[in-house]
């Protein structure tokens, strides 16, 4: 599969898995959360981290060079990604303002280029101590 393709789909992987996961947590008569707030959060972030890990290490296997730079692109289109996907769909269902959202669930989504730069300078400094 094609990097710029992976990045892309990856990129939706990493919201559409917590998102479908989400939908298992809420009542579906009354749309009211079936557990503690804080909980579905901490699950949210767990999950989605554990999401782009797996699929940062898939992506990675297909990168033979400029890995930092690789790894801000990523790291940049996720994150584009998970904001464009929010505001066009969670936002609206949770009737939230962005200020509100970025506060509580869009700061989250940094995460992304964390993992995925931090990943690259590893593999970047290994491969250096291989060669």
């Amino acid at each position: 599969m094609n990097n710029k393709v992976k990045l892309v789909l990856f990129g939706i992987t990493t919201w559409l898995v917590p998102f479908v996961a989400s939908i298992f947590f809420f009542d579906s008569q009354t749309h009211k959360l079936l557990i503690d707030w804080y909980l579905f959060h901490s699950i949210m972030i767990v999950l989605g981290s554990s999401v782009a890990a797996f699929l940062l290490v898939k992506y990675f296997e297909g990168v033979d060079t400029d890995f930092v730079k690789q790894g801000i692109t990523v790291g940049a289109v996720w994150l584009l990604i998970n904001w464009a996907l929010d505001i066009a769909i969670l936002i609206p269902m949770m009737s939230i303002d962005i200020p509100g959202y970025f506060m509580q669930i869009g700061l989250g989504y940094v995460v992304a280029p964390a993992m995925s730069i931090s990943m690259a300078v590893a593999i970047d400094n290994a491969r250096k101590k291989i060669n």
